[in-house]
């Protein structure tokens, strides 16, 4: 077994150590300015705002080399900032951690993908309300029930229906 110093052996009256212990710990990775470059997987999808003509989205799961630098505290969890630059336009993207909430949040060069506002009962714009036996069975019996049950799925279809041809136009302007 090899001792505290490899097997290298200098003698007490070297002036200097060996050129093994002038490394630093973190080797090439580290910055002088404090940073580590590090591996960072996109946690969430997001919007490049840095993209020209239009925004391009990153997926989540697209993995970048960052620098990682302590930017503060939140009470004794500190708050990190991934700084990264997009291969596709060469904008730099910045996430940082937000311990509070406990996700990231994008800072600079992108924005958060929004999957739409929540309406009534927590119900997003894209999911669609699940009727349960009772309901259908009440719909069944009240005819008010089954006709105020269907304007709301006409009214929600008819939302539907204008959001797609919204994409569709967007997708048919961008080709």
């Amino acid at each position: 077994m090899q001792g505290f110093n490899m097997g290298r052996y200098y003698a007490p009256s070297a002036t200097d150590a060996p050129t093994f212990n002038k490394t630093h710990p973190l080797g090439s990775r580290a910055k002088p300015g404090g940073g580590l470059v590090v591996r960072f997987e996109m946690p969430s999808p997001v919007w490049c705002t840095s993209c020209k003509p239009g925004e391009v989205l990153i997926g989540q799961g697209v993995r970048f080399n960052a620098e990682k630098r302590k930017v503060g505290m939140y009470y004794s969890t500190p708050v990190w900032e991934f700084g990264m630059k997009h291969s596709v336009c060469g904008g730099r993207l910045v996430v940082r951690t937000e311990p509070g909430r406990g996700e990231y949040v994008v800072v600079e060069g992108g924005r958060r993908r929004d999957y739409g506002t929540k309406g009534e009962g927590g119900v997003g714009e894209a999911e669609g309300e699940i009727v349960t036996p009772e309901e259908r069975e009440r719909r069944r019996l009240d005819a008010f029930a089954a006709f105020e049950g269907k304007v709301g799925e006409k009214e929600q279809l008819a939302r539907d229906r204008s959001r797609i041809e919204e994409l569709k136009d967007k997708q048919d302007r961008s080709w």
